[in-house]
């Protein structure tokens, strides 16, 4: 199943029907892609993280295939954090397909099992950091602007 901030629906991708005009002149608003398998923390996510609507888009994804079908069908895909444990397509599966399809995309881990091995994963593959689960939804939004490359309001 993939979702976004704007409703579910299976089999194919959601887009968003409208984009919202950032506040911000000469900049455009940026997709950040959620891929986690746990939907009642997507949605707690999307809720902690709408303040940020001037900033970035929401996009999730409940396992890795729905996410590929999303990178497929978005071109501008700006970030995307992923679980590691999910069913179809594991957070590692994932990894790997947007390295090799997507290499200029950051990526940002996020898992309940944080160990000295996934720091080692997280700086061989180059990805952007990962957060450990639970989330700080404040310590979540640092990790996105940061990787964004924005000045957080």
């Amino acid at each position: 199943m993939v979702k976004t901030a704007d409703g579910m629906e299976e089999g194919r991708p959601l887009q968003k029907s409208s984009r919202i005009k950032s506040s911000h002149p000469g900049t455009r608003i940026r997709e950040v892609l959620i891929v986690d398998d746990e939907e009642p923390l997507l949605l707690s996510i999307d809720d902690g993280l709408s303040v940020y609507k001037d900033y970035f888009t929401l996009l999730t994804a409940t396992n890795g295939m729905d996410a590929v079908k999303l990178l497929k069908a978005k071109s501008a895909i700006d970030l995307v954090i992923t679980d590691l444990s999910m069913p179809k397509m594991d957070g590692f599966e994932l990894l790997t397909y947007i390295k090799r399809n997507f290499p200029r995309i950051p990526v940002i881990l996020m898992t309940a099992y944080g160990t000295p091995k996934i720091e080692s994963i997280v700086k061989t593959l180059g990805l952007s950091g990962y957060l450990e689960k639970p989330l700080d939804i404040n310590i979540f939004a640092d990790n996105i602007f940061s990787a964004l490359c924005i000045e957080r309001p």
